[in-house]
């Protein structure tokens, strides 16, 4: 058994997005692995600690310089300019606005050389099924890591505090992955993943992810997969879906008690649900940040407070909402123009044909960009820099992006 052995290319550009593949989804899984290492041992603030925190990036180092000559090979044109364009920008910003430079050279690591590598990597996929291929393997794998710390923290033997944002959205992966394939062929596989990774993230993650998940739900039952047009059964479990999920909804403050009930019996205290029964809107302390951030923008309407100026205002945190945050980045009106061209090409993607890509795009929507609209900061999410990259390469490869890969048959995990 190999979790992550894919399909054997017959083409050499199938075998090169193979390569490709790994190269992006290497960070979310190996960050995974060291999150599992550092929780399991309790060495997060030690010598050890740093020393595997260095190693995941070695790891990831290693894993991008092996696949470069083949992405620099697809877009050498689009990485130059990429590259170019942002430290042009980024030097720009380092002059027009000193006093954020202190939180600038803190964005050079993972900006440079984690975000922008992903970007340009996405971009130069040739065949999003072989990507498609690859995004599964990986989610078991993160899937079996979160599943077995998930298991120790109940035991009491490791311990993420009273609770773990990082750990949430490291599961939403699974999560995302298995629900777009649950909601299309509906194996028992990824019905058990998706279940076990939502319990979970309900146990001991945060509220962010739920939106993601709910977000994608919404979009994936917008479009359904056009086999349930001709195929009874699968009509049959896509509607029994639509009502378990209404009877969900209807009866949620019931099924978060007996939840509650079972997690406490656990001596697991879920913050997430003991915030969901409070039946009132929480921002844990993010409307200070927004008021701060929001006071520099009425401020500098024009040109902004520039990059990492969020973190200044917000003495060091950044803005934990996109669209502040690139405002306060750029002004009113770049910042502006900006968010309505994310905006409106995301919104293309929900009318687009083929139905492979509109899947492909809300799972990244879903992973990507929604979180941000609550936490993390757009400059650092390695996983907003994926769907950035996807919807380029959209733009430059066209629907030929979903042909069907020409693989052997496929090898089960």
């Amino acid at each position: 058994m190999n979790l992550m052995k894919v399909n054997v290319p017959k083409s050499r550009e199938d075998s090169d997005d193979i390569k490709i593949s790994f190269a992006i989804i290497a960070s979310t899984v190996i960050l995974m692995i060291q999150f599992f290492i550092l929780t399991t041992f309790n060495i997060l603030d030690t010598s050890i600690g740093s020393k595997v925190q260095l190693m995941s990036k070695v790891f990831v180092a290693i894993i991008l310089i092996y696949s470069f000559p083949v992405v620099l090979k697809r877009v050498k044109l689009q990485f130059f300019l990429v590259y170019y364009i942002a430290i042009f920008i980024f030097c720009l910003h380092f002059i027009l606005f000193p006093e954020n430079r202190m939180y600038m050279k803190e964005l050079i690591f993972p900006f440079f050389f984690t975000c922008l590598p992903t970007f340009v990597y996405s971009m130069s996929l040739q065949n999003w099924n072989v990507f498609k291929q690859v995004l599964q393997k990986a989610s078991v794998i993160v899937f079996i890591l979160g599943l077995l710390l998930g298991i120790q923290i109940t035991l009491g033997i490791a311990s993420v505090g009273t609770y773990s944002m990082t750990f949430s959205y490291y599961m939403l992966f699974p999560t995302i992955i298995h629900l777009n394939e649950l909601l299309d062929r509906y194996s028992f596989k990824s019905l058990m993943i998706s279940l076990s990774s939502i319990f979970i993230i309900l146990a001991i993650g945060s509220r962010g992810a739920f939106l993601c998940i709910a977000v994608f739900i919404l979009l994936k039952l917008l479009r359904p997969n056009r086999e349930l047009l001709f195929s009874k059964v699968r009509m049959f479990f896509f509607f029994s879906f639509v009502l378990v999920g209404l009877f969900i909804v209807f009866n949620l403050q019931k099924l978060l008690f007996t939840i509650q009930k079972i997690l406490v019996d656990l001596g697991i205290q879920s913050r997430s649900i003991s915030l969901f029964l409070k039946g009132e809107v929480s921002l844990s302390g993010r409307e200070d940040i927004y008021q701060r951030v929001i006071t520099e923008i009425l401020q500098h309407p024009v040109l902004g407070i520039g990059l990492g100026g969020d973190r200044l205002a917000a003495d060091g945190v950044y803005a934990h909402n996109i669209i502040l945050e690139i405002v306060s980045n750029f002004g009113v009106i770049i910042g502006g123009v900006f968010i309505f061209i994310l905006f409106f090409t995301i919104m293309k993607f929900l009318f687009v044909k083929e139905l492979d890509i509109y899947n492909m795009i809300i799972i990244w929507v879903s992973i990507g960009l929604i979180s941000l609209f609550v936490s993390g900061s757009y400059l650092t999410e390695i996983q907003f820099w994926v769907l950035m990259g996807l919807i380029v390469g959209y733009y430059l490869h066209g629907p030929e992006l979903v042909k069907p890969n020409e693989v052997t048959e496929q090898t089960e995990i």
